[in-house]
């Protein structure tokens, strides 16, 4: 589910000429949904074409690394701050950013809880 919600994603952005062109990214900080609109953004016109971009190879490499049990990490990190990017950045968009990191859960296994167990127990020693 969450590869076709990314593949599907990037196949829909690709069509667009906003996305192709990287001018998403102003036309979204301009926007009713960007919790603060500002013309002010308009002054990084180069910064938010390469954001755009990004976020587009992001999404695509997303599915990518969660389903490499080497790079699942990886894809764990970035997808969390993709969408803490646009939880940030976005108006009432709180409760997308946990439907998908929701989705992010059925990639962990029972070796990683017990890893991640073991590595926030040593930081809690350390304290």
């Amino acid at each position: 589910q969450v590869l076709v919600i990314y593949v599907q994603t990037v196949i829909l952005k690709l069509a667009s000429p906003y996305w192709q062109n990287g001018e998403f990214m102003a036309y979204y900080l301009l926007s009713h949904m960007a919790r603060w609109p500002s013309a002010a953004i308009l002054d990084h016109e180069g910064l938010l074409a390469i954001t755009t971009w990004i976020a587009l190879a992001v999404e695509l490499a997303i599915p990518i690394l969660l389903f490499i049990r080497k790079t699942r990490w990886i894809g764990f990190l970035i997808g969390f701050l993709l969408h803490a990017g646009i939880m940030i950045v976005s108006r009432d968009l709180g409760l997308f950013f946990a439907a998908m990191m929701m989705g992010y859960l059925c990639f962990l296994r029972r070796e990683d809880v017990e890893r991640m167990t073991r590595w926030f127990a040593r930081k809690r020693a350390q304290a």
